[in-house]
């Protein structure tokens, strides 16, 4: 009796689905995001790319990622052969891959957004996050680098790198706190011949592939999106600021008044330079992201969650 009641139920279940035409069953759509790292970030920068002559290799780079975010639907452009315009949120149904991972952006990360309804969404950005629970290593981490992070006060990003210059040779270790350091991005864009392009199509049966980089001649730069790099700023932070063991660290860059900062604009973004100069270089982090090849993510206002 048991078993003549299951095989009738799968029957109806199955004439049930049968009943939907085939061009009428909802179809789906995907989006691939993948975490990648600059060509200085991996090669790094020699004595004529910083403008006043050192060399400089990176020798660490871990990002505490929570997510990348998707935002609302708006009006899209009707043109589009197979675009269904929504005012529902871009959402996506199943798991995002590769979601709370700590990892070296040096050896890359993928996110896959599955079951995302078709439609324009116009913005696309990511979240940092400290590690939480959940927060797993990905390429290029461990157990340790995520216990790392999460240790008070609490890190979304840690930079290391050597520098040299004429036999003298200088350590940077750096840990962003969450507390006030930028996490969230958005107004991911990328310039084309006809503008500014931003967010991304869904559509549906297909998986679009977008990209962010992680840029470490941002935190070097003597300004916003400034075209010289440089280094003696971080020297002298440790030499005449610091404690003067060769190594640059948070402590030493917050102890130099951005005043006191020599060789470029170092401007903070209000365009005041009250405050230190640890307060710019965690402001850089939040431009030291591009998007795909030639474009780049913005600070989000409301990046405190």
């Amino acid at each position: 009796m048991v078993r003549r009641l299951g095989f009738g139920c799968v029957a109806l279940l199955a004439a049930a689905a049968a009943c939907i035409p085939d061009d009428d069953a909802p179809r789906l759509g995907s989006v691939a995001f993948t975490f990648g790292a600059s060509r200085l970030t991996t090669a790094g920068f020699n004595a004529r790319t910083m403008a006043d002559g050192w060399t400089v290799t990176v020798t660490r780079v871990l990002l505490s990622y929570d997510s990348v975010t998707v935002s609302e639907t708006t009006d899209g452009d009707a043109s589009i052969p197979g675009l269904v315009i929504s005012d529902r949120k871009c959402a996506y149904r199943g798991r995002g891959a590769r979601r709370h991972v700590v990892f070296d952006p040096r050896f890359g990360n993928l996110q896959t957004l599955n079951g995302m309804e078709p439609g324009e969404c116009p913005d696309v950005g990511f979240v940092l996050e400290a590690p939480g629970v959940d927060t797993e290593p990905g390429l290029g981490a461990t157990g340790a680098d995520v216990a790392e992070l999460a240790a008070d006060p609490p890190a979304v990003a840690l930079f290391e790198a050597r520098a040299s210059r004429r036999g003298k040779s200088v350590e940077v270790k750096l840990r962003f706190d969450r507390a006030r350091s930028p996490s969230a991005f958005t107004a991911c864009q990328v310039a084309t011949g006809v503008g500014l392009s931003r967010g991304v199509v869904v559509r549906a049966g297909e998986r679009q592939q977008l990209s962010f980089q992680f840029l470490a001649e941002s935190l070097f730069r003597d300004d916003i999106g400034g075209a010289f790099l440089r280094f003696d700023p971080w020297e002298r932070a440790d030499v005449s600021f610091g404690d003067g063991d060769g190594v640059v660290t948070m402590s030493d860059l917050d102890a130099v008044p951005l005043t006191a900062v020599r060789g470029g604009p170092y401007t903070l973004a209000s365009g005041s330079r009250r405050g230190t100069f640890g307060d710019f270089v965690r402001q850089q982090l939040g431009y030291a992201f591009g998007y795909l090849d030639t474009g780049f993510c913005s600070p989000s206002a409301s990046a405190s969650r």
